[in-house]
């Protein structure tokens, strides 16, 4: 088979729908198909059956093939790109061992929140001990909408109940 007989399947799984593409060699895309599927969050648990997500998959990917004018052989390479951190555990035959837990659920977000600040925090003050700079607080602390990234900034004052002078690479910062 020549290079130029080569085709590339491309898989987007997205948060709420798969798109399958078919590209030539040079680029040019020679078929799309999408799926839709829908996550319904419970409260804060959003979880689903892999199967919701599998199935659109498989049924874009057919469509794909169905209008393709080559053969399934000319296929090289498939290339995939899927949605946020998704949780798919599998048991030891190769099966799904529970729903999965979608990059949306928020159950552990108080969890999340408290280990990140106090990580950031473990490492704004080691870098201001070892840099001679003030310390550090959570941007949380001033008032309007919450940043998308870390949010820390230097400040004239330590954060109440941490020493800087017990903190190191490896080890966390002790309270008063």
């Amino acid at each position: 088979m020549k290079t130029d007989d080569r085709y590339v399947l491309g898989l987007d799984m997205g948060t709420s729908t798969v798109k399958a593409a078919l590209f030539a060699p040079d680029g040019a895309r020679v078929g799309l198909q999408a799926e839709e599927y829908l996550l319904t969050p419970d409260s804060q648990i959003v979880e689903a059956d892999p199967e919701m997500y599998w199935s659109p998959v498989v049924r874009a990917t057919r469509r794909l093939l169905e209008e393709f004018k080559g053969r399934p052989e000319q296929i090289a390479a498939v290339s995939t790109s899927t949605f946020g951190e998704s949780i798919f555990p599998m048991a030891a035959d190769k099966t799904p061992a529970r729903p999965s837990i979608s990059w949306l659920d928020n159950r552990s977000s108080e969890e999340a929140r408290a280990i990140t600040e106090r990580t950031i925090l473990i490492s704004v003050m080691y870098a201001n001990k070892r840099s001679n700079r003030p310390a550090a607080r959570p941007i949380s602390d001033r008032s309007g909408p919450p940043p998308s990234s870390y949010g820390w900034r230097a400040m004239n004052r330590r954060p109440s109940g941490v020493r800087p002078s017990s903190c190191s690479p490896t080890t966390i910062c002790s309270s008063d």
